[in-house]
This record gives structure tokens, C-alpha cells and sequence, in this order.
């Protein structure tokens, strides 16, 4: 699937999502992973593997320095 890119309101992209079979996975603009989404787990995770929250907030990682 083509990746998904996100803008901020200046029309600078932020990220992209790369939508898997059971995983959507969220990079930055430079093409670095930052988190991704476990469909079968309703979980988002940071970079660093650890769960940040229940439910799809990958999008919310764009922000996070």
C-alpha cells in the first residue's frame, strides 16, 4: 500500500503511515520510525517498542519530540 503522508497547517509534512497487513507503521519526515499500531492488539507503541496507549493514536507520535 502507498504510504500515507501527514502535513502540518504550514504544508510542511510531518510523517508518513505505511499501512501493514496487521500494523500501520508511523515514520517523520527524515523516514524515522516513531511509533506504530498493533491492529490485532488495539495498541499504539512508541520507537522504543513500549505501549503508549489503547487504541490507533500512531498519529499523535508525529508531535512527540
Amino acid at each position: 500500500m502507498t504510504p500515507e503522508r501527514f502535513y502540518d497547517n504550514t504544508g510542511k509534512m510531518i510523517g508518513t503511515l505505511n499501512e501493514l497487513q496487521n500494523e500501520i507503521k508511523a515514520y517523520n519526515s527524515e523516514g524515522k520510525l516513531v511509533g506504530s499500531y498493533d491492529k490485532r492488539l488495539h495498541s499504539t507503541y512508541g520507537a522504543n517498542g513500549q505501549r503508549v496507549s489503547s487504541g490507533n493514536t500512531v498519529t499523535s507520535l508525529f508531535t512527540k519530540k
